[in-house]
């Protein structure tokens, strides 16, 4: 049944253009997986969804090309060098525990802006410093980055919601790949694939989420108790 438990994970996640790594992470967390799987299974799980809900997202133009460009241009270097770091298993459990907890606090208590709010404008080079942050930290936790990206443009008003939603599907995308990769080579250039029930409902979950959140559909309440989840997870790290 745990396979149900990914599908609605990746379902709740991909309403908002993400693929939802953090919540994969929370779960096998709860499961007691391996700590050397939960990264790759993680980013695997990431590329399925976010993939999905990147075609859904840009088929209806919630997207833009310019703001993902330059993010991902630093970015995605940067999660395949720190995916390739090896850190201490007790650092690991507080960097996760830490980032967990902030992604709680933001789905919890961030308001989604209004669409009919201006938009401000900004420098040039902010996305590619913003993005090269992001990028190493999303390496070395194992996700697409997503959760950080997010707040980020909805906080500065760079993007209205939709577009926000379709950008961060696609950064999280080749972020995922990127530091993918680079768990591969780190384990020895051996593939662990999760078992075929999970990826059959993550896509599942996934198709399911981003066809409804390209359309209307409020995802507030459903971000409040998917923070709960994540904040009962990232406690746990710490105890």
């Amino acid at each position: 049944m745990n396979f149900l438990l990914f599908g609605l994970i990746a379902l709740l996640y991909s309403l908002v253009g993400h693929a939802g790594a953090s919540g994969y992470i929370a779960l096998m967390a709860f499961l007691n997986f391996p700590g050397a799987e939960i990264k790759q299974t993680s980013l695997f799980l990431n590329l399925v969804v976010s993939g999905v809900a990147s075609i859904q997202f840009l088929l209806r133009g919630h997207y833009s090309m310019r703001l993902f460009l330059s993010f991902t241009i630093t970015s995605a270097p940067a999660a395949y060098l720190t995916a390739r770091m090896n850190i201490s298993p007790a650092a690991y459990k507080s960097i996760l525990g830490v980032f967990l907890c902030y992604s709680a606090l933001w789905l919890i208590f961030l308001r989604t802006p209004k669409n009919n709010n201006p938009l401000r404008s900004y420098r040039s080079y902010y996305p590619p410093v913003i993005g090269l942050v992001i990028g190493a930290a999303s390496g070395i936790i194992g996700v697409g980055g997503g959760i950080f990206l997010s707040p980020v443009l909805a906080l500065l008003r760079w993007a209205d919601m939709k577009t926000i939603s379709g950008t961060s599907a696609l950064f999280i995308l080749v972020n995922s790949l990127f530091a993918f990769f680079a768990e591969i080579q780190k384990a020895g250039n051996i593939v662990k694939i999760p078992e075929l029930s999970i990826v059959a409902a993550v896509l599942v979950g996934g198709l399911i989420g981003a066809r409804l959140g390209s359309h209307h559909l409020s995802d507030n309440i459903l971000r409040k108790i998917l923070g709960m989840v994540l904040a009962l997870a990232g406690i746990k790290q710490f105890i």
